[in-house]
C-alpha cells in the first residue's frame, strides 16, 4: 500500500513538468515521440544523447542540474521522463563530459541500434556543428558504438539556414564517420515576421547514391514537415530510414589496393581496361561483386615493401579513408577488426608444416626387403641343411655319383629351389621323399616371393613419411622461414616453431621456396595448402605430380580469409550478400578448376613427356624399363660365373704342371 502514495508523487511531478512547457515545446515532444514510436522498433537498444553542459556529470547525476545550456532543463528533462514512461526500448543516456561513458560498467551488451541527439544551437551554424561532432566523438568510447544504426538528430534551436545545416552536418559525419543512417530534425522560422517561436519541424537526410553522387554528399531532401498549430500537425506516412543503398550504382567508383600472392592475387601488365589488370580467387569475388553492384574498380598502387609493410600500408590507407576495399589473404583479425569492417569469410585454410613427400624407393632395395633379414638368413640356413642332408643319404645309399659330393648335391637342391629340374632323378625312395617335401617347401617359398616381387616392381612404394613433429625435429632439414608467417603465429597460442632445432634460413621469396622444397627437398616451411596445390599444377607435370610437398598430422592455426572495408562502411552489407550467393552456386570453385586445368595444360605443354604410361597411370604397363633389378641379377651371375670358370682353368693348368 506503500507503494501507492509514491506514485502519486511521481505522476503529479509529471504533471508539473508538463505544464512548465510551452505549446512549442510540447509538440516538440510529440514529433520526437511521433519518430520513435513509427520507426524505431521496440526492445531494441536505444541512446539518448544529451548537449555537452560544461562540467562533469560524474558529480551531480540529476540531468535538470547538470544541463546548462541555452535551451532550458526542464524540457531535456522531460524528453527523457517521456522516452522512460514508455518502456519500450532499452535507453542509456549520454553526455560528452560524462566521463563515465568510456567505462565498460556504463555499457550494454551488444551494439545500440538507434541514437536519439539533442543538440543545442550556440551563434553560427558552424559552431552547432561542432557542439553536434563533439557528441558524436563521445560514442567512439564505447565498445558499443555502431555507425551503421539509425540516428535521429534534433535540433533545439535557431539556425539561420537550415537546409545548409543539414548539409555541413552530413558532410562532416559521412567523412568522419561513415554515418549515412541519419535525421535531421531542424525547427525553422519565419523570417519576414522575425518571431521567436518556430513555424514547423523539418525532418532532413541525405542519399549517398542518388543523381549520380557517388556517396558525395551534395544535397538534401526534405522527407516530411511537422507545422505547428494550436492542434499540431502529424507526420505523413514516409519512411524514415529507407534502404540507401541501390542495386545499381552507377559505375561509381571502388577504390582498391591488393597484397598478397599467387593464386589469391595474379598482377599483370595490362594498362587497357583497369579491371583485367589483376585476377586470382579473391579478385574473382570482388569483381563479381563489382559487376552485380554495377561499380568501377580502380586499382591503386599497391606499397613497396616487404609483405608485412605492405599490408601495414594499404590497411593505415583504408583507416585515413583513401581505400574503400582492400584484399589479398588478409586474415579475420581482432586487430584489425578494430578500425576495419570484415566481410563474411570466403576462403578458408590453415597454416601447415610443409615437409618433402617421402621419395620412391629403389627397386633393388625393395625387393631385397620381400624377406626380413632373419628370413633371408633362415632360407641360406634351409639351402645348406638340405645340401647336407642329400649328400648324406647319396652316400650311404646306392644312388648316382651326383648325390655322392656335397659340390654336385648343392647343384641339385639350388636347382630345386629355384624351379629348374635336376640333372638326374635320384633312385632310393627315402632321398626322393626327402626331395619332395623340400620341392614343396620352395614351391609356397617360390609362389610368396614372385607375388610380392611382380608388385614391387610396378609400384616399390615409398620411403617413411615425415607424419609428427618429432620426426621433423630428426629430420635434418633447413626451416625456411617468413616474416610475416612468423608475426601471425606470435598472436596465436602455437609455439612449437621457436622449439625447433633446425638450421634456419629466411625465405624471401615464398614461391621461390615452395618450388625448392618441392624439386630439392631439402628444407621445411609453414604455409597454406593451397598455394603449394597452385604451385604443382604450376610447375609439375602430371606423370610426376608424385613430386609434392606433404604435410604433418596437425593443423598449426585456422584462418578465414576476408575483405576489409572503411569502418561504418555503407557498402558492407551488399559485399556480404552477393559473397555469400557467389559461394552457395560455387562460381569461385569453378574458377578454381578452370585455373588448375590451365595450368596443367600449360606444365603438360612445355613438357617432353612422350605420354606412355608412367609410374602413376591408371593402367600399368609392364616393359623392360621394370626388368632392371632381373638383367641385374643375371648379369652379376655371369660375372661369377666367368670367374669360377676362370678359376677352375687356372687351377686345372697348375695341377698339370705338379704332375
Amino acid at each position: 500500500m506503500k507503494l501507492f502514495p509514491i506514485l502519486t508523487v511521481i505522476a503529479n511531478i509529471h504533471i508539473v513538468l508538463a505544464s512548465l512547457l510551452t505549446s512549442e515545446e510540447r509538440q516538440l515532444i510529440s514529433c520526437q515521440m511521433a519518430v520513435l514510436n513509427q520507426h524505431f522498433i521496440p526492445g531494441r537498444r536505444l541512446l539518448f544523447s544529451l548537449p555537452q553542459t560544461g562540467h562533469n556529470a560524474t558529480q551531480q547525476r540529476a540531468i535538470v542540474h547538470t544541463l546548462k545550456s541555452s535551451y532550458d532543463s526542464h524540457v531535456l528533462d522531460f524528453m527523457l521522463k517521456t522516452i522512460h514512461h514508455e518502456s519500450r526500448w532499452h535507453l542509456c543516456v549520454s553526455t560528452p563530459d560524462d566521463e563515465s561513458s568510456s567505462e565498460p560498467t556504463s555499457e550494454v551488451e551488444g551494439k545500440i541500434d538507434y541514437y536519439l541527439v539533442v543538440t543545442t544551437p550556440e551563434h553560427t551554424d558552424d559552431e552547432i556543428s561542432e557542439n553536434a561532432l563533439q557528441q558524436f566523438g563521445s560514442f567512439q568510447r564505447l565498445r558499443s558504438w555502431n555507425q551503421r544504426a539509425d540516428f535521429f538528430v534534433m535540433v533545439t534551436g535557431k539556425t539561420q539556414q537550415p537546409k545548409l545545416f543539414a548539409l555541413k552536418l552530413f558532410d562532416k559525419l559521412w567523412k568522419s564517420e561513415n554515418i549515412m543512417n541519419i535525421v535531421l530534425l531542424v525547427p525553422t522560422y519565419d523570417n519576414a515576421t522575425n518571431k521567436e517561436e518556430p513555424m514547423a519541424f523539418e525532418l532532413y537526410t541525405w542519399f549517398p547514391y542518388r543523381s549520380g553522387h557517388c556517396a558525395n554528399v551534395q544535397e538534401v531532401t526534405i522527407l516530411d514537415r511537422w507545422i505547428i498549430t494550436d492542434n499540431g500537425y502529424s507526420f505523413k506516412d514516409v519512411l524514415l530510414f529507407p534502404q540507401k543503398i541501390p542495386l545499381n550504382l552507377q559505375a561509381c567508383p571502388l577504390k582498391v589496393s591488393v597484397a598478397g600472392s599467387e593464386p589469391y592475387v595474379f598482377r599483370h601488365d595490362i594498362q587497357d581496361g583497369n579491371i583485367q589488370k589483376y585476377r586470382g580467387l579473391e579478385i574473382e569475388f570482388l569483381h563479381i561483386v563489382s559487376k552485380f553492384m554495377n561499380m568501377t574498380l580502380v586499382y591503386l598502387p599497391t606499397p613497396a615493401g616487404s609483405s608485412v609493410s605492405q599490408r601495414t600500408s594499404i590497411l593505415m590507407s583504408l583507416s585515413f579513408g583513401e581505400l574503400d576495399v582492400v584484399l589479398g589473404a588478409f586474415p579475420m583479425h581482432l586487430s584489425i577488426l578494430e578500425f576495419a569492417d570484415a566481410t563474411t569469410p570466403y576462403l578458408q585454410t590453415v597454416f601447415q608444416w610443409f615437409v618433402p613427400c617421402p621419395t620412391p624407393v629403389p627397386r633393388i632395395e625393395t625387393i631385397l626387403g620381400i624377406f626380413t633379414v632373419p628370413v633371408w638368413l633362415t632360407l641360406i640356413l634351409v639351402l645348406i641343411l638340405t645340401t647336407a642332408t642329400v649328400c648324406f643319404l647319396g652316400t650311404r645309399s646306392y644312388e648316382s655319383a651326383l648325390y655322392n659330393s656335397m659340390t654336385r648335391s648343392f647343384h641339385d637342391v639350388w636347382a630345386i629351389f629355384m624351379g629348374v629340374a635336376v640333372a638326374r632323378l635320384p633312385r632310393t625312395s627315402r632321398l626322393r621323399i626327402f626331395l619332395l617335401i623340400f620341392l614343396s617347401y620352395c614351391f609356397v617359398i617360390n609362389i610368396i616371393f614372385q607375388a610380392f616381387f611382380v608388385t614391387f616392381l610396378v609400384k616399390p612404394g615409398f620411403r617413411r613419411q615425415i607424419s609428427t613433429f618429432d620426426d621433423l625435429m630428426n629430420s635434418g632439414l633447413i626451416y625456411a622461414f617468413q616474416e610475416g608467417t612468423e608475426i601471425a603465429l606470435n598472436s596465436t597460442t602455437y609455439y612449437d616453431h621457436t622449439k625447433l632445432n633446425l638450421r634456419r634460413m629466411k625465405c624471401l621469396d615464398h614461391e621461390k621456396c615452395l618450388e625448392r622444397l618441392m624439386i630439392s627437398q631439402d628444407i621445411t616451411m609453414i604455409s597454406i595448402p593451397l598455394q603449394a596445390e597452385y604451385l604443382a599444377f604450376k610447375l609439375i607435370p602430371i606423370y610426376k605430380r608424385w613430386i609434392n610437398v606433404c604435410f604433418l598430422n596437425e593443423d598449426i592455426h585456422k584462418m578465414f580469409f576476408v575483405m576489409y572495408l572503411q569502418l561504418g562502411s555503407p557498402l558492407l552489407d551488399r559485399f556480404n550478400t552477393i559473397i555469400l550467393r557467389t559461394i552457395d552456386a560455387g562460381l569461385v570453385d569453378r574458377y578454381w578448376t578452370m585455373l588448375k586445368w590451365e595450368y596443367h595444360l600449360k606444365s603438360s605443354g612445355n613438357s617432353t613427356y612422350d605420354g606412355n604410361a608412367g609410374d602413376n597411370d591408371l593402367y600399368f604397363a609392364f616393359s623392360l624399363s621394370h626388368l632392371k633389378v632381373t638383367f641385374f641379377i643375371l648379369f652379376v651371375g655371369y660375372i661369377l660365373s666367368f670367374i669360377i670358370f676362370v678359376g677352375e682353368l687356372f687351377y686345372a693348368t697348375l695341377s698339370k704342371h705338379r704332375k
